[in-house]
């Protein structure tokens, strides 16, 4: 009989953060650690579920880490992809599905959330800028600026006073 000594696995765990990121530019760093070193790569298989969709409201999503033998980790960025619809925040959640020449450690996995940014349509008027008076039929040039507004903008005049 031969007893062999079978070293065990190291564990990986996953950490993120911060936990939760903007949807406009927004970064979020997950790392990848395992316990100590080996003498092989470790193959470590991610999936990415919850309210956001992978690569429409977030970028950096890779479902395949490998951490080189005789490294501890590996990490990578989630970057959060603008966008014009206004809804509300949504989720992001990042699982451990697969291992190879290392074990999970218990169940890993990483819930985020994505912030969404309200895009403010903003006009001011700068001519005329009040205190005119105007005549029925008159015709007045209306000047503005604007911020994020690319359509039509539809200005209604109302009769003020007492």
């Amino acid at each position: 009989l031969t007893l062999t000594n079978v070293a065990a696995l190291p564990t990986v765990t996953l950490a993120c953060g911060p936990a939760s990121f903007s949807e406009n530019g927004g970064k979020v760093t997950c790392s990848l650690k395992l316990s100590k070193t080996t003498t092989k790569d470790v193959t470590i298989k991610t999936t990415y579920g919850g309210t956001a969709k992978a690569g429409t409201d977030y970028t950096g999503h890779k479902a395949t880490h490998i951490i080189k033998a005789g490294k501890t980790a590996v990490s990578w960025i989630l970057t959060g992809k603008a966008d014009t619809t206004q809804e509300s925040n949504e989720s992001v959640v990042i699982d451990i599905a697969t291992v190879t020449n290392a074990t999970e450690s218990g169940s890993q996995k990483e819930t985020l959330t994505l912030l969404n940014v309200s895009t403010a349509y903003e006009i001011t008027v700068t001519s005329p800028n009040g205190g005119e008076e105007w005549e029925f039929d008159d015709s007045v040039i209306i000047t503005w600026t604007s911020s994020n507004v690319s359509n039509y903008v539809k200005i209604d005049l109302y009769k003020g006073g007492s």
